[in-house]
């Protein structure tokens, strides 16, 4: 019989690409992974995957004499809050350079809210359904369309994971005119 190991299971941040990893024995004369969901290939032995959500990858490997081996590595997805960057200045100031306050990152299917509050907890800011990475969705340093003077600001962020999982992140950021 063939020999085939998937290698040790592991656990990624969403978003994450994984290399995985097929060790076989030299009689092994083709290699079928499923499921192939995200995968790059599901007949080489090292595809990369991309998973959205925690994926168990079976490798099958067969001989040319029809044998067959098959094993299994488990990729846990999980999301957290280094998956979004939150810069802590901005510069609204129409120089087309960090002109606007918004959230980046990868692995986030969207930005379910994202308020930003004045030192005297007022509402100066608020987009719901956001895409992550989308300067005109975030906060160009306006309040009731007037110029807000420079100042340190708090806001909340809610995100969704391409796990499904939500992220809460809470802090502060400063305009700079």
């Amino acid at each position: 019989l063939p020999k085939v190991d998937a290698g040790a299971d592991q656990k990624v941040l969403s978003g994450t690409v994984v290399q995985l990893q097929a060790q076989l024995s030299a009689d092994v004369t083709s290699i079928l992974w499923k499921p192939n969901i995200n995968l790059s290939c599901i007949d080489c032995s090292n595809p990369t995957a991309k998973p959205i959500q925690s994926t168990i990858y079976i490798v099958k490997a067969t001989t040319d004499f029809g044998c067959s081996d098959s094993d299994q590595v488990r990729i846990v997805v999980f999301c957290d809050q280094s998956q979004v960057f939150l810069p802590n200045s901005f510069t609204p100031n129409g120089d087309g350079v960090n002109d606007y306050f918004y959230p980046q990152g990868s692995g986030v299917s969207k930005i379910t809210l994202f308020q930003v509050y004045n030192r005297w907890g007022q509402k100066v800011f608020e987009n719901t359904q956001a895409s992550i990475n989308t300067a005109s969705q975030g906060w160009d340093g306006r309040y009731n369309g007037q110029d807000l003077s420079p100042d340190t600001f708090v806001y909340i962020l809610e995100a969704l994971c391409d796990n499904g999982e939500k992220v809460l992140i809470k802090g502060d950021i400063n305009l700079i005119r």
